[in-house]
């Protein structure tokens, strides 16, 4: 047999597969903002989140993939818990820097390089405390601020991010001058748009372009929803005057409603209340809100859940709360709290979809029934009953 082209064909083969594909490191961007007009010309501009995209790491055969430290998502806000901004109104006192981060170990340096007007303004150097921090997540301690003069002086920002000296991401925004207006929020309906402009004016604007006002709060205007009829907006206002340092404790929201026609605005909620995060029903005739700090300290969990029923001219009929529901979890040992982020939805006008969590439910030592506390519950608001669907992830 004629064995030497076998040979040849074999180690063609092996060659060619050895000759491992290297896939490219995709570089994280920065999430974009909001929208910068002038007050006599507000325009809008869609905004989205941008997520950190992770590294891949190239590799040859008979080597471990390295993993690198990263940077992403990179973006700014008046609070951590606002959405991102590109620029903010004149006198704004505090802006935060968010962003994500992945594969850090203890003492990795970071550096933030902070720009002005093109040129270095600060900089800080500060080893990575993964025992404080972790190896990944999202970084919301970080900000600029001026609390002794008029606020930060109206310019062009930016940050750079460093880890271990190797540049990672860079994003920017303004302090608009005095007499330009920020659109911190919009809305739109069929007819026209509501707008926030710098945090405290409520407008709305026809598709004429024709722009008129309708309040004007002492707070911030962080929530803003169209009704279903079009013609009538709920909005929650935030007083931060009794908030502790940058956390939630002492944040207080009201409910508000503006009738867009004629001008007409009423207090649905107070701030003792302290309503936020709504999430209105097809028919506009009930609207889920949670209350409380978000504070959580060993078992405790600062978070509950209100509905409020609205009548056909949406005036308010009735705030209730989980215990008003048959069925709801209740318990005089364990704390049960409203478990609210993506799990909250409107399966119809009046089914609300929940999920309730416990803290520090041993299951070892927790009774049958105590084990069924926790869990997704279908709450419907003409009968006043709960029904657990499912457990918890």
């Amino acid at each position: 047999m004629n064995r030497i082209p076998l040979l040849i064909s074999c180690l063609l083969l092996f060659l060619l597969a050895c000759n491992a594909f290297t896939p490219t490191a995709v570089e994280p961007t920065a999430a974009p903002g909001l929208i910068v007009p002038a007050i006599t010309t507000p325009t809008i501009q869609a905004a989205g989140t941008t997520t950190a995209v992770p590294t891949v790491t190239p590799f040859t055969l008979g080597t471990e993939p390295t993993v690198v430290p990263t940077f992403g998502g990179l973006y700014f806000a008046r609070q951590p818990t606002l959405p991102g901004q590109t620029a903010f109104a004149a006198g704004t006192e505090e802006v935060f820097a968010i962003w994500q981060y992945a594969n850090l170990t203890e003492g990795d340096l970071v550096e933030r390089r902070w720009f002005k007007d093109g040129q270095v303004w600060l900089t800080r150097e500060e080893a990575w405390q993964a025992t404080v921090y972790g190896v990944s997540g999202t970084r919301v301690d970080v900000s600029v601020y001026d609390f002794e003069g008029s606020g930060l002086e109206p310019g062009h920002y930016a940050l750079q991010l460093f880890i271990n000296g190797q540049a990672q991401i860079r994003a920017e925004f303004d302090i608009l001058p005095p007499g330009e207006a920020v659109i911190t929020l919009s809305q739109s309906s069929e007819t026209r748009i509501a707008q926030v402009w710098n945090g405290r004016r409520l407008m709305v604007v026809g598709r004429d372009g024709r722009e008129r006002q309708l309040a004007q709060v002492e707070g911030e205007i962080v929530e803003l929803n169209w009704l279903p009829d079009g013609r009538h907006l709920l909005f929650v206002e935030l007083d931060r005057s009794e908030q502790i340092a940058n956390s939630s404790i002492g944040l207080k929201h009201a409910l508000w409603q503006v009738d867009a026609d004629t001008g007409a605005v009423t207090q649905l909620g107070s701030f003792a209340e302290d309503l936020h995060g709504m999430k209105i029903a097809p028919d506009g005739r009930y609207v889920a809100f949670t209350t409380g700090t978000e504070y959580g300290d060993a078992c405790f969990v600062d978070r509950h859940l209100r509905v409020m029923a609205l009548s056909d001219r949406y005036q308010r009929l009735g705030l209730y709360e989980r215990a008003d529901f048959a069925g709801a979890p209740s318990s005089t040992i364990h704390w049960i709290y409203l478990d609210w982020e993506n799990k909250t939805s409107w399966d119809n006008h009046k089914t609300l979809r929940v999920a309730f969590a416990v803290t520090c439910l041993e299951p070892s030592q927790a009774t049958p029934a105590e084990l069924r506390l926790p869990g997704y519950y279908l709450l419907d608001m003409e009968t006043f009953t709960a029904v657990r669907t499912g457990d918890l992830p």
